[in-house]
C-alpha cells in the first residue's frame, strides 16, 4: 500500500515575482529603526519628522535652527539638541510632471549629555518627490540617508556593583 502525503504550503500557488516582493518587505520591515528626537516643538524641525516633507514649502527654500537645553536643574550636567537644516523645491523638468515637486535637503544633529559624556551626532541627506493629484494636493515619498557618530565616555559612569560591599546581599562574596 503506497500513500502519499499532500501538504500545500500557502504560498506556493504564488508566483515568483510576488513572493520574492513580499520576502524583500517583509525583510525590509525587520530592519527598520526609529528614534524620536528631543524637541518640545517637532514640528519646527519637518526634515527630522519626516523626509518625505522636504520641499513642502510655501517657497523656494527653507533654513531651520532649532536649539534645546534640557534637566539642567536635575542632572549635574545638561542634555542638549542643536539641529540645523535646509531645504529647497523646485518643479520637475519633464512636461508630463509639470504639476509635479522634487524637494531636496540636507540636516546636521548633535545630543549632548553632559553627565556621563554621551554624544551623537549625525549628518543626513534627505530627498522627496511629490506627486500632484489634484489642486494643491500631492502624494509625497521621501528618503534620507546619511551617516551617524555616536560615542560615550565610560569614565564618568558609576554603575551599582561599585559600591556593594561583601556584608550586604551579593553571591560574589560568598
Amino acid at each position: 500500500m503506497n500513500a502519499k502525503l499532500n501538504i500545500r504550503l500557502p504560498l506556493s500557488g504564488m508566483p515568483m515575482n510576488k513572493l520574492l516582493f513580499l520576502t524583500v518587505a517583509i525583510a525590509i520591515t525587520f530592519d527598520i529603526h526609529a528614534q524620536d528626537r528631543h524637541f518640545s516643538q517637532f514640528f519646527n524641525s519637518p526634515i527630522q519628522l519626516n523626509p518625505a516633507l522636504a520641499g513642502v514649502i510655501d517657497g523656494t527654500y527653507r533654513v531651520n535652527l532649532n536649539y534645546r537645553d534640557q534637566w539642567n536643574k536635575l542632572t549635574n550636567g545638561n542634555y542638549s539638541t542643536v539641529n540645523a537644516s535646509g531645504d529647497i523645491n523646485f518643479k520637475v523638468p519633464f512636461r508630463k510632471l509639470q504639476q509635479d515637486l522634487l524637494g531636496i535637503g540636507a540636516s546636521f544633529l548633535s545630543d549632548k549629555a553632559s553627565t556621563f559624556g554621551f554624544q551623537s551626532n549625525e549628518l543626513a541627506f534627505v530627498g522627496a518627490y511629490h506627486k500632484s493629484v489634484g489642486k494643491n494636493q500631492f502624494l509625497s515619498l521621501g528618503f534620507k540617508t546619511g551617516i551617524q557618530q555616536r560615542g560615550i565616555n565610560f569614565e564618568n559612569l558609576k554603575f551599582e556593583d561599585q559600591y556593594i560591599d561583601c556584608l550586604l546581599y551579593t553571591s560574589r562574596c560568598v
